[in-house]
């Protein structure tokens, strides 16, 4: 989402963004899990003495006391909300969004082993052993979406140099996991 409106993940105006995103997500999840509480109450081990004193509770106290008050009175539904489980690999095998973690990497390249029968097979690479491969290049979903809204072509055989430039005009660019100090995760 970040990319797609031009922000960079962990440039400052990009994280100030993601904290009202997550902020908005985080006290609506409470409010619909207090809604529920009302309606068919609250999850067993609910105790709001135990949470007194937590931070992020106190947290959502600032920022919505009429909610915080409600869930003292009612309570929550769910035991657990906000959880998010990395997924990275997942995201990248079913093409959907990673969440909130940064792209690992926008542009790849990766090999294939070439037959010695198959015909009209380029050579790139040639092992120790004598196998020979094929290079090809790998678009990580959303970074290939940009390129198509921005005119880029998706079939050129692009050269590393290229590649690099090509990223460089992007959203992506110094924005993957790599490139993010951790505490702009």
């Amino acid at each position: 989402m970040l990319a797609a409106m031009g922000l960079r993940y962990g440039s400052d105006e990009g994280s100030e963004f993601a904290i009202e995103i997550h902020k908005t997500i985080a006290i609506e999840a409470y409010r619909a899990s207090v809604i529920t509480a009302k309606e068919r109450g609250a999850f067993g081990l609910f105790d709001a003495e135990r949470e007194k004193n937590n931070p992020f509770i106190l947290r959502l106290k600032e920022a919505d006391a009429k909610l915080y008050y409600e869930m003292l009175e009612h309570g929550r539904r769910n035991i657990a909300l906000l959880t998010i489980a990395p997924t990275g690999t997942t995201s990248l095998m079913s093409q959907t969004s990673s969440g909130i973690e940064p792209v690992f990497m926008p542009v790849y390249r990766r090999r294939r082993k070439v037959n010695p029968n198959d015909k009209d097979v380029r050579v790139d690479f040639v092992d120790e052993v004598g196998d020979s491969w094929e290079e090809y290049v790998v678009f990580h979903h959303r970074f290939r979406q940009w390129m198509e809204v921005n005119g880029k072509d998706l079939k050129k055989n692009y050269t590393p140099k290229e590649l690099e430039e090509l990223v460089a005009l992007s959203p992506y660019y110094k924005a993957t996991s790599n490139d993010v100090d951790y505490l702009k995760k």
